[in-house]
């Protein structure tokens, strides 16, 4: 690892959602302090219900990012921030465009902290909300669901190719999934679902049979 400058870590890892205990990456970042560990959390909060804290303990070395694009269903509007050590966020902050983040996406930031606690996700519900998929996907014997605590899972077709069915889904009942066969180790059986409400996931669950009965699944 030493050999390595910088380690580009994700948790929960996309597209599968494996989630890696933070506590790990601490002590891996502190046995390797000549290597720059940078930790994409961009889901995290979706995940753990736990919520980006600025740790003065935390290793030199770790550099954390984080989106609340993704926390707080704003993806027209690109915004995050990141947690690092003061000598690392002074080196960002000589690289850093002028115009990093547009006057829309400042007020909107604004907005998001001030109303923190009140805008955030249900965490127990989109839990319930995965399970209910999970359960629901189980019926269909020709999909493989990847165990995930996070608010998407990754599945794999035994039958189909999920670039067609991402095709059906889209063209017949205006639902898009994740077409996952360009991540790196996966084929073009693999695709992505990301949980939404009870309407919406029972929307896809019968739109999977749907596709099903059409010989897709």
């Amino acid at each position: 690892m030493s050999r390595y400058q910088t380690v580009w870590l994700a948790t929960p890892n996309n597209p599968d959602g494996y989630f890696t205990d933070k506590a790990v990456i601490r002590a891996v970042a502190e046995q390797y302090p000549d290597t720059s560990f940078i930790l994409d959390e961009a889901y995290a909060g979706l995940c753990s219900g736990e919520h980006a804290t600025s740790d003065t303990n935390e290793p030199s070395n770790l550099i954390s990012i984080h989106s609340l694009t993704k926390l707080f269903a704003i993806p027209g509007i690109r915004l995050g921030y990141i947690i690092a050590s003061e000598a690392v966020i002074a080196q960002l902050q000589e690289m850093r465009p002028p115009w990093s983040v547009n006057a829309l996406s400042q007020e909107a930031g604004l907005f998001i902290m001030e109303h923190y606690e009140v805008l955030l996700p249900d965490f127990k519900e989109l839990q319930t909300e995965v399970s209910f998929l999970v359960n629901a996907f189980a019926d269909l014997p020709e999909i493989e669901v990847e165990p995930s605590s996070c608010n998407f899972f990754l599945c794999r077709l035994n039958k189909g190719i999920a670039s067609e069915l991402k095709a059906f889904l889209i063209e017949t009942h205006g639902i898009l999934i994740r077409d996952a066969s360009n991540f790196r180790a996966l084929d073009q059986h693999c695709f992505r679902v990301a949980v939404q409400s009870r309407e919406a996931n029972e929307a896809l669950v019968k739109a999977m049979h749907d596709a099903q009965s059409k010989g897709l699944i």
